[in-house]
């Protein structure tokens, strides 16, 4: 990078601060940049005077959970570290809540986004407004983005972001397939807000789902699992077969 000073030029002892916005490497770096500066001074004549290459002193301190994150071009990859699903209700038909627990590796930053996939099988349709509650509470924000068709529900980090290696947990209704079903194989991932025109991606990686019992349904706590009630007993007797009498009708079910 070659800067050219501006009229008025650089007095002696006076510190300057430049900044310019690069993007990080696609992969985590470990190493921070050597970063080292020379100069020409400008003497208005033929001959300029050069100024030695030296190597800057690079800031050691740590920035969002990242060791020397405040070195020059140092980077990782932020990664769900918990990560796991379950829903309340397992019948065909009926309104069920989705819980997703989460745990970041790093700081998720105010107005990042979060998707998750493969809610598929729903009859929820699409909207931008789906019920949704979290714990802690207002930990995103109140309009979301939910499409049936791809099963995937996009969230936005509310102010303050969320902290690392915190657990948060959120919970959205969602309608069962009228059919009976297999549980859904929920993956999430999302983008972390730089400030700048690229975000730093969290890569997709499956959720694991409650594999628990529910309700008399064998894995009835995975997401969208959903079975169809039977009634498996159906008897009906009376107690009094004369006329004009009272009779006691017995239904077992």
């Amino acid at each position: 990078l070659v800067l050219t000073v501006a009229s008025g030029g650089l007095s002696a002892g006076t510190p300057y601060v430049v900044s310019l916005v690069l993007r990080n490497k696609a992969a985590a770096q470990a190493v921070a940049a050597t970063v080292s500066v020379s100069a020409v001074v400008d003497s208005g004549a033929e001959h300029h005077s050069p100024v030695a290459s030296v190597d800057m002193a690079a800031d050691a301190g740590a920035l969002l959970g990242v060791t020397n994150g405040a070195s020059p071009l140092v980077s990782e990859e932020v990664v769900f570290d918990v990560r796991s699903v379950g829903q309340s209700f397992p019948f065909v038909d009926g309104s069920t809540t989705i819980s997703v627990t989460l745990a970041a590796s790093h700081p998720v930053s105010a107005t990042s986004t979060i998707t998750l996939s493969g809610l598929t099988g729903t009859q929820t349709a699409d909207e931008d407004a789906l019920a949704l509650t979290s714990s802690p509470s207002n930990v995103f924000e109140t309009a979301w983005d939910w499409s049936m068709t791809d099963g995937t529900l996009v969230l936005t980090v509310a102010s303050g972001g969320l902290s690392a290696d915190t657990s948060y947990t959120v919970s959205f209704t969602l309608r069962n397939n009228a059919a009976d079903h297999a549980a859904a194989a929920v993956s999430v991932s999302g983008s972390v807000d730089s400030g700048g025109d690229f975000g730093s991606p969290i890569d997709q990686v499956v959720v694991t789902s409650d594999t628990g019992d529910l309700d008399g349904v064998t894995g009835g706590k995975a997401p969208l699992r959903a079975v169809k009630v039977a009634l498996d007993v159906l008897n009906m007797a009376q107690g009094f077969p004369l006329a004009d009498a009272s009779n006691k009708i017995s239904v077992t079910l």
